[in-house]
């Protein structure tokens, strides 16, 4: 009885506009959501674009620095001054060799000993991305490298192809027998290292500070106080920041280039999740604005009914109790499509993506279908509670 006297006997029109209408609502905001959380993991957790970022920086060379004998280098009040650039963290230079040494790697199997002059640098452990668990060193011990995976990646695709030669794998790089050898100050000193692991990070050869400050200080042919660092580590929050990009291109320092577009694409993407964020907001509160004129309507339309029932002697806890589950219904189903719709679209749009190499999972996150029932609960809490009142002044 309640059912044909409190509803709407010939709104099934504006009830189906409305239904599609929250529908719809709802769908734009969860499907951009399951979007920027999908695209959130898969560059948080495969790229780190929107991580911090490191860059290393040197100072650029140039004619005049040519002819100077003076070793171009940063200054203590300009790594200073960097210091205080909005969205730079820390900042650690590089430290160098002041001594000649040669390292000899050798693999066996055919492959002959490579023998090079070696460039060691360190930096502190908290900069490096792939930190050994042995990378500690003493006098006695083995000396830990981390080569550039760059490094074993032209060995590999340039130099072995081209030679004749097998190619090795990074667990093989890292069981080859390895030798530094110091040859200064009239002394001639050999040093067992191994290869520790790879940076993609950071491109040089990278050993122990505690084994550069060791060498510096016992075979280095120059006072090592007044040497200034040639590169600097950076990390910065937002290496797209303007204010930090124009004062590195002012000083003419140079940096990867590529670094700082993967960032500057950083910066879209949370720009355009912003955006879709707010375009979210906006069509769930016109969703909802259209569903809570649909239940005045109802109320407005039924009002006779209303007050009738009230004077027979109904509580208003009833009418009120009815209206809540016939607009539970409403909801529950609105959101169980919505749902099923954003199942469906998923898989669609991983291969989409799979297209222009993204890998997306096939999933629906646990996040968009909370933040889903929070939005229905919403509308049911907003619109019931409208409905209280007026059937209290009826």
């Amino acid at each position: 009885m309640l059912n044909k006297l409190l509803f709407l006997d010939r709104g099934k029109l504006q009830l189906s506009i409305v239904i599609g209408g929250t529908l719809l609502g709802l769908l734009l905001l969860l499907i951009p959501l399951q979007l920027f959380l999908d695209f959130r993991e898969l560059l948080t957790q495969k790229t780190d674009l929107l991580n911090p970022q490191y860059m290393v920086l040197n100072k650029e060379v140039t004619l005049m620095g040519m002819a100077s004998d003076k070793k171009q280098g940063f200054s203590l009040n300009e790594i200073d001054k960097l210091k205080h650039q909005p969205s730079v963290e820390e900042i650690a230079p590089f430290t160098s060799n002041n001594f000649y040494s040669f390292g000899v790697l050798g693999f066996g199997n055919g492959v002959p000993d490579f023998q090079t002059d070696l460039f060691l640098e360190s930096v502190p452990d908290k900069f490096l991305d792939n930190l050994p668990s042995n990378w500690q060193w003493q006098p006695g011990n083995d000396i830990p490298i981390i080569l550039p995976t760059d490094f074993i990646n032209l060995y590999n695709f340039s130099f072995a192809a081209t030679h004749g030669l097998p190619q090795v794998s990074k667990s093989v790089v890292k069981m080859a027998p390895f030798t530094i050898v110091v040859d200064s100050l009239g002394k001639k000193l050999e040093f067992k290292a191994h290869i520790a692991g790879f940076s993609d990070r950071i491109n040089t050869i990278i050993v122990p500070l505690p084994f550069l400050e060791y060498g510096n200080k016992s075979f280095s042919k120059t006072d090592n106080t007044e040497n200034k660092p040639g590169k600097i580590i950076v990390k910065s929050n937002d290496p797209t920041n303007a204010a930090l990009t124009n004062y590195i291109a002012r000083c003419g320092y140079e940096t990867n280039q590529e670094l700082l577009r993967n960032a500057r694409l950083a910066g879209v993407l949370r720009v355009v999740a912003f955006a879709l964020s707010l375009l979210g907001i906006l069509i769930v509160i016109l969703s909802a604005t259209g569903f809570f004129q649909f239940a005045q309507l109802v109320l407005n339309r039924k009002s006779y009914e209303i007050k009738t029932l009230l004077l027979l002697g109904f509580y208003p806890k009833t009418i009120w109790r009815y209206y809540f589950k016939i607009f539970s219904i409403i909801l529950s189903s609105v959101f169980v499509l919505s749902i099923i719709v954003i199942f469906l679209f998923k898989p669609w749009f991983a291969e989409f993506a799979a297209n222009y190499g993204f890998e997306l999972n096939d999933g629906v996150s646990g996040i968009t279908i909370i933040s889903g029932i929070v939005v229905v609960f919403i509308y049911l809490f907003a619109t019931m509670a409208n409905l209280w009142r007026e059937i209290i002044r009826s």
